[in-house]
């Protein structure tokens, strides 16, 4: 039975599917298994700030691949935005229409009637 209270060090490892946790006073205990990611990182919530998760070694590759998702959503976010057509000011007139003038007056004539 291990109190959880006197653990000294963790170590995690995701991408092996590892942690190892090292108490005061027993060995070191290595969990492994396809839920350990998910429990390396959710006991790192606990024990960490986020800025201090990045900085862990066994997140290292985690943080990574975090980041150049992030720049990569940032660069394309920013290509979007140079590549739309830029929106008119609200304090610009519109531009005037061209051949209104004379639809207008086509409709204002109506057809011919015979008198």
């Amino acid at each position: 039975m291990f109190w959880h209270g006197g653990l000294v060090e963790f170590v995690p490892n995701p991408e092996q599917f590892t942690m190892v946790l090292a108490y005061s006073d027993t060995e070191p205990v290595m969990l492994r298994g396809p839920g350990v990611p998910w429990v390396a990182v959710s006991m790192a919530n606990l024990l960490y700030d986020p800025d201090q998760m990045a900085r862990l070694p066994g997140f290292a590759g985690m943080a990574a691949w975090y980041r150049s998702q992030v720049e990569q959503e940032y660069r394309l976010s920013r290509q979007r935005e140079l590549e739309a057509p830029a929106a008119p000011a609200h304090d610009q007139a519109p531009p005037p229409r061209q051949g209104g003038g004379a639809v207008q007056a086509e409709a204002q004539e109506g057809p011919d009637e015979p008198a």
